[in-house]
């Protein structure tokens, strides 16, 4: 498989974060909606995904001229490489305020090192928000003086009568969560894929019609909208025994030694016309959420975890990713 990136630029708020399985859902409707993309039959494709995937896909994750911002790696604080300084120790309350400090620096900042791509924790900087929001931009774009990544807010909703077009005799507003990412801010999207199933041209023009209709809830009212900016190719990771995952993921049996995560349950929803089916809803799954740190036997990589199947009762060739694309990690305490 080759390995490259996808960097897109926000233009509008969202409202379904851009995680690895979702984008991979985004995605593989493309490929049923325009068949053209992929180079083979995708009913065979999909049957043969679990140990065969001819793709997998990253979260999004912020994008600077000089590297990358992750989520700390979910690991106890004790087993970071902070720095030096920090680790003195002092009176009980100097150690409870080191230890709320090292808390809210919840991001690390790895350098681009020309395609070698690993997360050395003895070489990346600890970031908390406000200090990887500076890494961006010293303006306030926000307002109040906020100096975040991404700003949530709650958006004021309602049922309407679509025959009526009023609230019918019920009045029963309700909220719903959408977030704006900082203006100057770009994302990246990670990938594996097999060249000569899937032409890196192919997966580009899918993304910028995925940028252009709008990415999960609310799409149709505005929400999820995104440019494409720049597809770059870099080398494929090489395989550790120890490793971070860029993506929720499923665990195979017996694929690690031990796992550190933190859990996130996935409730799917179908897209497009399955929406209106009499069962819109996939089963929940748990995964563990971007950010695990795996240890294991032998070395692996550039993936890990399975394919997702049995998730519908209405669609029973309905497939998800639960595969996490995965870099070494160095530098463990």
């Amino acid at each position: 498989m080759k390995f490259a990136e996808i960097i897109i630029k926000p233009i509008s708020a969202f409202g379904t974060p851009l995680k690895g399985d979702t984008i991979f859902g985004h995605f593989y409707w493309q490929l049923i909606y325009d068949p053209s993309l992929i180079n083979g039959n995708l009913d065979q494709l999909s049957k043969v995904y679990g140990h065969e995937p001819f793709v997998i896909f990253s979260s999004a994750f912020p994008r600077l001229e000089e590297g990358w911002l992750f989520p700390r790696p979910a690991l106890p604080l004790h087993r970071l490489n902070f720095d030096k300084k920090e680790n003195e120790r002092g009176d009980c309350f100097q150690n409870l305020k080191q230890l709320k400090a090292r808390k809210a620096k919840k991001w690390i900042f790895v350098r681009n090192q020309e395609g070698n791509f690993k997360i050395d924790l003895r070489q990346v900087e600890f970031l908390t928000e406000e200090e990887a929001t500076k890494r961006i931009s010293s303006k306030e774009y926000f307002p109040n003086g906020i100096k975040k990544l991404i700003i949530r807010l709650p958006q004021p909703h309602n049922s309407i009568n679509r025959l009526t077009f009023t609230t019918g005799e019920g009045f029963a507003p309700y909220q719903m969560e959408n977030f704006w990412f900082h203006p100057r801010l770009k994302l990246s999207v990670f990938f594996l894929y097999k060249e000569e199933i899937l032409p890196i041209e192919n997966i580009k023009k899918a993304f910028q019609r995925i940028g252009e209709m709008g990415f999960g809830r609310d799409a149709s009212s505005g929400l999820g909208l995104f440019g494409v900016e720049e597809v770059v190719e870099h080398q494929v990771p090489a395989p550790a025994s120890v490793l971070y995952t860029l993506s929720p993921y499923v665990p195979q049996q017996e694929e690690y030694k031990k796992i550190l995560y933190q859990p996130f349950v996935r409730f799917g929803r179908h897209g497009s016309y399955l929406v209106l089916s009499e069962n819109p809803f996939k089963n929940p799954v748990f995964m563990a959420d971007e950010g695990a740190v795996l240890e294991t036997v032998s070395p692996k990589g550039p993936y890990v975890g399975r394919a997702l199947d049995n998730l519908s009762k209405t669609e029973e060739k309905t497939i998800g990713q639960g595969f996490s694309i995965v870099f070494p990690l160095e530098g463990l305490l």
